[in-house]
């Protein structure tokens, strides 16, 4: 039970290195009406269940 927290804290450091920018360049049709986040597309296609839609708005 110990080694839960460093192994959930490592898949989060490992996803969120792949997927996420620090600055996003979005267009304002994109801020306005949303753009799909690639840290929730990798998340819906891992975990279906959990994450229904990978559309940030």
């Amino acid at each position: 039970m110990k080694n839960i927290p460093d192994l959930f804290r490592k898949i989060i450091g490992t996803v969120l290195s792949l997927a996420e920018k620090p600055i996003m360049q979005l267009t304002v049709k994109e801020y306005l009406w949303g753009y799909q986040d690639p840290i929730l597309s990798l998340l819906k296609n891992r975990l279906p269940q959990l994450v229904m839609n990978d559309q940030v708005s």
